[in-house]
């Protein structure tokens, strides 16, 4: 996988509308297997057959409930490396143009805005400045290489 800077941090930038995506997942997944538990598993009044499908049906949310949380946890992993990348760079104005960039996914009017710059394409060529620092920076190398072991 030989993905740029720019490749890595905007998929770092959709991976927390993922998340909150696998968050809604897993809460409607809890939901139903509450509502399932609460029909009677192991209850009383249950025949054995409806009980033994509830059961399956329990097993079968409970490994998309496992999948979910692997998914939730694959995206805050993704978004910490892009944080440490953004922090490594070590120049203010860079690191608070890539973080509300990228890390908080904000517009480029946005970003502009809350970094003081003149306009969206100011903020947006001092990003580009950044991306091309950070390609050369050893935490990128060292992202890359732990990307490639995983």
């Amino acid at each position: 996988m030989n993905q740029s800077v720019k490749e890595f941090l905007e998929s770092a930038r959709c991976a927390r509308l993922k998340a909150n995506d696998w968050k809604e997942e897993l809460a409607m997944i809890e939901s139903d297997m509450s509502g399932l538990r609460s029909a009677g598993v192991g209850g009383l009044g249950v025949q054995n057959n409806t009980r033994r499908d509830l059961s399956d049906t329990l097993i079968l949310f409970e490994r998309k409930r496992e999948k979910a949380i692997a998914e939730i946890r694959a995206m805050a992993e993704l978004q910490e490396q892009a944080e440490a990348l953004i922090h490594s760079i070590q120049y203010g104005p860079w690191e608070r143009i890539l973080f509300h960039r990228y890390i908080l996914g904000e517009t480029w009017e946005k970003v502009s805005e809350k970094t003081y710059f003149s306009s969206w394409q100011a903020a947006s060529r001092a990003a580009r400045s950044a991306l091309k620092k950070l390609a050369a920076s050893k935490e990128w190398k060292r992202i890359q290489e732990n990307r490639r072991g995983a």
